[in-house]
């Protein structure tokens, strides 16, 4: 097994996307935001579209060109600036091909296998990883191959880039050697006594939902009891850990040229988690806190999209054979059972819509990397440049052909990041590295924990930068050093908190130099429980974040 390495690391911690629940609340909370300076860099660069272009059968139409094709941003016509078609794996000829290939090449994939051990079931994560080693021949000498495993504490990257049948087959057969946790959510579900309840058939009636139990009103159904409250505060965080695990990953190692796909092997990461943790669709939840949905999985599309992704979702737990509740943690019926299935293929269906891919579910689960194989040999390749504004925006992409039978998967949008973004949700990618002592940019010195109540903790933190790893500007005589700290925890249960920052300065009559020490203090409030804390600092002159991981004991 290896490691991530130090320049993938800093690649996934620089560039990580998080979620805009923990950002807003930073904002909102008063957090300095960075100079107008260093945010309004426009990139100019092409953004990339592959286009699934089929009959009303499903059958892969080829020989297409660009008149044939009107490419819409946000519903405004805009020019193609670049088209190539690959068909069967090959460069054709076509009006404006694309500069970076040329006719008759063989087109490669890069191919990303996201293995999530902390949802998934034991004999789910062999079933699916068997069958993509039986099919792995699938994997043409011009493609390569990389598989990162997450489990909740930390990315594992089993193999980089490859194109060796057998250095994947390796690492396949090591993922599946590795613990699957799915049944220590089981447990953590039948502790919260979530499901664990009578449930009345009538779920197309809420008050009867909960059929003769004693322990809720009928008034109270559109809200979740504080049994189930408590276990989705939880839940919510493990799945925001599961959503930025699948985006360091793809962020956390360059990728070679050609064209990215994500096999995203999911454990069953629900559409809407409040309305999953209530266990019925007759009961229509209502607490934001709790809604998913867009919000919890459009970074993850985002991210896909703006590094050129294509995400095939792949369902490892499938349909379940057990329909009615015969250990901990299960549905207690056969309708629960399939709204819950439903829940979790809804987000497969998502993540393929808006990113071009395919929801591989319950027996295609299975034949995933086939799959995926017979689109990425067919396809059409639509470049545009857009306006690179940095606007934190998502920007709707959409494709049209001249005939209206055909049918077309592609990317839905595109996301125009920011500087500020980018950094101040840096943090969550840096908590998703097992190793913390390779992850010490500066040094960090903890004070005397206080506890606040019986659930937090007070942590005096001071940070110690070197100065000759920043950079000043001068300014009426005087050296000026600018930046922002921002800093989040992760619990042993893989829960995740928002990502907190303050903007800091120091000033001095000399430029900063290696070997001059420059502290920062100030007191983290955090919840009382083992965990780590990471914090990054980012420093605006000189464009560079630095970074370091300390376990707290309290």
């Amino acid at each position: 097994m290896r490691k991530l390495t130090r320049r993938a690391k800093v690649f996934a911690l620089i560039s990580v996307l998080c979620l805009p629940v923990g950002l807003s609340a930073a904002v909102n909370g008063g957090v300095g935001q960075l100079p107008q300076e260093h945010t309004d860099q426009i990139t100019v660069r092409a953004m990339n579209v592959e286009a699934v272009v089929m009959n009303r059968d499903g059958e892969r139409i080829p020989g297409l060109t660009k008149d044939n094709f009107r490419l819409y941003v946000n519903d405004q016509l805009v020019d193609i600036d670049f088209f190539t078609e690959v068909r069967e794996g090959t460069i054709v000829g076509g009006g404006a091909t694309h500069p970076a290939v040329e006719a008759e090449q063989r087109m490669g994939a890069n191919l990303l296998i996201f293995i999530d051990e902390f949802f998934v079931l034991p004999n789910d994560k062999s079933r699916v990883l068997n069958a993509l080693k039986e099919r792995i021949q699938n994997v043409g000498p011009e493609d390569q191959v990389a598989v990162i495993a997450w489990n909740g504490q930390g990315l594992d990257l089993l193999t980089n880039w490859t194109s060796s049948q057998a250095e994947v087959t390796a690492a396949l057969d090591e993922a599946i050697e590795r613990p699957a946790l799915g049944l220590q959510r089981r447990s953590e579900r039948n502790q919260w006594d979530v499901w664990d309840r009578p449930a009345s058939q009538e779920w197309r009636d809420p008050s009867r939902a909960y059929g003769n139990d004693p322990r809720r009103s009928n008034s109270d159904v559109w809200y979740l009891d504080g049994q189930e409250r408590q276990y989705a505060h939880l839940y919510m965080s493990q799945l925001r850990g599961a959503v930025s695990a699948a985006m360091a990953a793809m962020r956390g190692i360059p990728v070679p040229a050609g064209r990215n796909v994500l096999l995203l092997a999911s454990g069953g990461w629900p559409f809407n988690p409040g309305q999953y943790v209530s266990g019925s669709q007759g009961r229509m939840i209502n607490e934001p806190e709790f809604q998913g949905g867009t919000e919890l999985y459009g970074p993850l599309t985002s991210t896909a999209n703006l590094l050129g992704y294509t995400v095939y979702g792949v369902d490892m737990p499938g349909m379940q054979t057990s329909m009615g509740a015969s250990s901990p943690g299960e549905a207690p019926n056969q309708r629960s059972q399939f709204f819950l299935e439903g829940e979790v293929h809804n987000t497969m269906q998502f993540v393929a819509v808006e990113t071009g891919g395919m929801a591989l579910i319950n027996s295609q689960r299975v034949t995933a990397l086939s799959e995926a194989a017979a689109d990425l040999d067919n396809y059409y390749w639509v470049s545009f440049t857009p306006d690179w504004q940095g606007d934190d925006e998502r920007h709707s992409i959409r494709i049209e052909t001249t005939n209206p039978d055909l049918m077309i998967r592609h990317r839905q949008s595109y996301y125009d990041m920011s500087t500020q973004q980018a950094v101040m949700l840096s943090v969550q990618g840096s908590l998703l590295f097992r190793d913390p002592e390779t992850m010490h940019d500066f040094d960090v010195v903890l004070g005397e924990i206080e506890r606040e109540g019986r659930s937090e903790i007070n942590v005096p933190v001071q940070i110690v930068l070197d100065g000759g790893d920043l950079e000043s500007v001068s300014s009426e005589g005087k050296f000026l050093i600018r930046g922002v700290l921002f800093y989040a925890t992760m619990d042993e249960d893989g829960a995740v908190s928002e990502v907190m920052a303050v903007t800091i300065g120091w000033s001095s009559s000399t430029p900063p130099s290696a070997g001059q020490f420059i502290p920062y203090e100030f007191t983290a409030k955090l919840k009382r429980k083992k965990q780590r804390l990471a914090l990054a600092f980012y420093d605006i002159a000189g464009d560079n974040t630095l970074a370091s991981v300390v376990p707290i004991n309290p």
